[in-house]
């Protein structure tokens, strides 16, 4: 239970911390140092560019982050963490299709922690496997 609060208060800072880190990458990969008033189609690729890609990375990184961390069978706590940065977006005002796209984005983020948790299952089943007994030898004395 413990594991899991501290799993999704994990996942909320970095949720956060990523958005933010992602949407300054971003700015500074397409507008840059220029005014800001004068490069409107700059400020445009920006937000489909945080849209489209940094949302959903930032929802996949998390959910499989959080999944390490929790136990196998919260991984569900993975999508959740992405939920407070998402309910920030709700309150401040969304459109239909920012709505639509943040609900995908939080599927992303319980797909994401699903298939870690999984795989966090087979990996520790491969690592704790039982040796096979030798064969029984037959020798006939």
């Amino acid at each position: 239970m413990f594991r899991n609060f501290i799993g999704f208060i994990v996942g909320a800072l970095v949720s956060y911390a990523l958005a933010i880190l992602g949407w300054r990458l971003a700015w500074l990969l397409l507008v840059g140092n220029v005014d800001s008033t004068g490069n409107k189609g700059a400020i445009v690729t920006l937000m489909v560019v945080e849209t489209a890609v940094i949302a959903p990375a930032v929802s996949v990184i998390v959910g499989a982050v959080v999944a390490s961390i929790v136990v196998r069978t919260g991984w569900w706590v993975g999508g959740l963490a992405v939920l407070p940065i998402f309910i920030h977006a709700f309150i401040r005002g969304l459109f239909r299709t920012e709505i639509v796209l943040s609900v995908v984005c939080i599927a992303l983020a319980f797909a994401a922690a699903f298939a870690v948790s999984r795989l966090k299952s087979r990996l520790y089943r491969i690592g704790h496997a039982q040796p096979e007994p030798p064969p029984a030898s037959f020798s006939s004395s």
